[in-house]
């Protein structure tokens, strides 16, 4: 296996830094704890980069140096954080594995990587962490909040709950981590997609989450899942679906369907859906490379609207 990453990881090496002469990445390669420091530096000046091809390569040296006795604690964390930042899909079974360290401080980061990508392949992992909340009474604090890390972010890619504390008594969390591993069983073999559309139903919000692009009408269902008054896994995933509508490109009108349904959360009676809106909307309208664009503050929702007001078809 690892004679085969290997010359992967120097195509994407070299794909990725013809300017800069391979070197960041090429580090990357040296294996043993005497290039520890060095690959620790280098992970860090390439991971502000934000090239797919970086994210790639990052995880493949992840992959190819977890067996390496010189892998530090640092290194792991910092590859992981950067393929947060990244938001990467390759950063998913990275991240994965990562929750069995033996280091907290690298599941710790493990969990934030996957917050970010949201890998439907980590329920497994996610599970058995929960299940060992309490084990180690040494570090029982730590191990209990990564245990309610791990339950949230579980809440969050499955959008629903099982109810999982982890203050409750041990019969309690047993009997949550039991439903879970029953929820995974009948749910394993389907999309994402189907987990976020059956917790929707759940919550009595009509939605088609596989309309792509989306529609206004789903658009406008989902802007409702925003409030306060929803579960935070509901207004984790109405977001991400949100955040999710294809940006209008600069200089074009503002006239796609499902983007001006979301610019009419910006009016909403629900102060907390005006303000997520306006994230949302915000994100989306970056990555169009609109120029302009009031700066994220306090009253975004109030600014973004009077851009939007100006910019947008009449």
């Amino acid at each position: 296996m690892r004679k085969v990453l290997r010359p992967v990881f120097l195509s994407l090496c070299a794909l990725a830094f013809p300017a800069l002469g391979e070197e960041p990445l090429s580090v990357l390669t040296k294996p043993g704890k005497e290039a520890s420091v060095d690959r620790l530096v280098a992970i860090r000046q390439v991971a502000g980069m934000h090239d797919p091809l970086v994210a790639r390569a990052l995880a493949a040296a992840y992959a190819r140096l977890e067996a390496d006795p010189g892998f530090s604690e640092a290194e792991k964390v910092a590859i992981l954080q950067a393929l947060a930042s990244y938001r990467d899909p390759f950063a998913g079974p990275c991240a994965c594995r990562a929750l069995a360290d033996p280091s907290r401080s690298v599941r710790r980061a493990a969990l934030q990587s996957l917050r970010e990508v949201r890998c439907a392949q980590a329920v497994p992992c996610l599970i058995e962490l929960m299940s060992s909340a309490g084990a180690d009474q040494t570090h029982l604090d730590d191990d209990r909040a990564l245990a309610q890390r791990a339950s949230d972010l579980l809440e969050i890619l499955a959008n629903c709950s099982q109810h999982f504390e982890v203050l409750s008594t041990p019969v309690e969390r047993r009997i949550a981590v039991t439903r879970w591993r029953q929820w995974w069983e009948a749910h394993r073999d389907l999309p994402r997609s189907a987990w976020q559309q059956e917790g929707f139903q759940g919550e009595k919000i009509s939605v088609s989450v596989c309309r792509d692009p989306m529609k206004a009408e789903d658009a406008s269902a989902l802007l409702e899942a925003l409030s306060d008054a929803r579960s935070p896994w509901i207004r984790e995933n109405a977001q991400e679906l949100l955040s999710g509508i294809p940006p209008p490109p600069a200089g074009a009108k503002l006239d796609q369907p499902a983007c001006a349904a979301l610019a009419k959360g910006l009016d909403h009676a629900d102060e907390a859906v005006r303000r997520r809106a306006a994230e949302v909307l915000y994100r989306v309208l970056s990555r169009g490379g609109h120029a302009g664009l009031p700066a994220p503050a306090q009253d975004l929702a109030s600014r973004l609207k009077a851009w939007w007001g100006a910019h947008a078809s009449p």
